[in-house]
Parts: structure tokens; C-alpha cells; sequence
């Protein structure tokens, strides 16, 4: 599965029939998608971003000085090492 923002920007080629040229228009990918398939958007999906989970990682990472929950931390890097392998497969 590959996840996409369907709210980043895109220009998307379209005919106006009235004056018979192409024209631009600039749209979400998700408004996208509903303009040039008769599907529409497919429904979103709860899904946790890689960058959050790096973040996490980094800011709960063990040290003297630090509280933190071991087993979370060792989840977390279980987690981005098993994605970062299923990547490197691809």
C-alpha cells in the first residue's frame, strides 16, 4: 500500500467545451480524483505518519536524565526498523 497527502496541490488539464480549448486548474489531489473518475476520492484512512513516529523515537529516547517508558521506545524502533526494511525491499 502507498499512502498519499490528497490534500497537496496539483494542476489538472481540462476542456472547456464552450470555448473548445484546454484550460488549468489547480485543485487538490482529492478534488482531483472526484473531477476525473466517475469513483471520486477513495475514503480516507487512520494511518500514522513515519515522520511522527521518528519524531517520537528521538524525543523519547533512553538517557539518565530522562523518564521514559522502555517498552515504548523499543516499540517505536521495532516499528521504523520493520518499515524501513519493507522500503528497502521494494
Amino acid at each position: 500500500m502507498k499512502l498519499i497527502d490528497a490534500e497537496v496541490r496539483v494542476t489538472v488539464q481540462s476542456y472547456d467545451i464552450e470555448h473548445e480549448e484546454y484550460e488549468h486548474i489547480e485543485m487538490s489531489v482529492s478534488d482531483a480524483l472526484d473531477f476525473a473518475t466517475d469513483e471520486g476520492c477513495p475514503p480516507t484512512i487512520d494511518a500514522i505518519p513515519v515522520e511522527w513516529l521518528n519524531k517520537k523515537y528521538a524525543e523519547n529516547e533512553p538517557g539518565e536524565d530522562k523518564d521514559y517508558d522502555r517498552y515504548l521506545w523499543d516499540a517505536i524502533e521495532y516499528i521504523l526498523t520493520e518499515w524501513q526494511k519493507e522500503q528497502e525491499a521494494r
